[in-house]
């Protein structure tokens, strides 16, 4: 995470994160807003009770020596894998939602729809988090979410309907920019080195998560990178994501 200070980077690693999404969900809570809101916080408590036994595990892993207590290093410097780990919890679709919801094109009123339903999504992940589990509430930008569940290429469980783009791309930016703007920490960056960071201090940002897509096997606990498509063992069972 990425504070004022740069040297604040590599403090922290992403445990693990899940994406919401929420045109589906609301389509299944029969296009009703209060029915909506009480599945997203069904589902919001059974992931954070998740998040829950996951750094669980981790720490079991820990005790038994499977991995190491100190996970890497940067610029000489350890930093802990559990004890500072963050899960994220990713939100799709709030725009598209939101003008459903109020069931309008005006502009003024989807983004205060929108921030309306951040507010309690988000005031259910704190209640549901409990003390000493850091997740934070990340706001998915509306090409990615686009890329992630676009029509034909994933299952129907994990599509998303997304309203087609009717204003300007300037107006739409500056719309999504002030949505994103109601979660601090939205702005992840997957980094696949470390290297990559000394880009990303030259724009001097900040509230960015650096995610080094990492992985471990459940069956021997080697850490190796995403991208592999199993471990050097032979499973394609993780553990978690570094």
């Amino acid at each position: 995470m990425l504070k004022n200070d740069h040297e604040d980077y590599v403090r922290t690693g992403l445990l693990g994160s899940i994406s919401l999404n929420l045109p589906l969900i609301f389509e299944k809570a029969s296009l009703d807003k209060d029915a909506f809101i009480g599945s997203v916080e069904e589902i919001v408590c059974k992931t954070t009770d998740a998040f829950r036994l996951q750094k669980e595990s981790l720490k079991s892993f820990i005790e038994s020596r499977r991995i190491p207590l100190l996970s890497d290093s940067a610029n000489g410097e350890p930093y802990f894998i559990v004890e500072n780990g963050i899960f994220a919890i990713e939100l799709m679709g709030l725009y598209d939602v939101s003008e459903k919801i109020c069931n309008s094109q005006n502009i003024p009123d989807i983004v205060s729809e929108a921030e309306k339903i951040f507010k309690k999504i988000n005031e259910a992940i704190m209640r549901a988090s409990g003390k000493g589990n850091r997740i934070i509430t990340s706001l998915i930008r509306h090409e990615e979410a686009e890329r992630r569940f676009r029509k034909g290429s994933v299952s129907e469980e994990k599509r998303i309907n997304l309203v087609p783009r009717n204003i300007p791309f300037e107006e739409w930016f500056k719309l999504e920019s002030k949505l994103k703007s109601l979660a601090q920490e939205s702005n992840v960056i997957l980094l696949q080195s470390l290297d990559e960071f000394e880009e990303i201090k030259k724009t001097n940002k900040s509230g960015i998560l650096i995610h080094n897509p990492t992985t471990m096997c459940a069956c021997c606990g080697r850490i190796y990178p995403i991208i592999e498509e199993s471990c050097i063992c032979g499973s394609r069972s993780r553990s978690f994501y570094l």
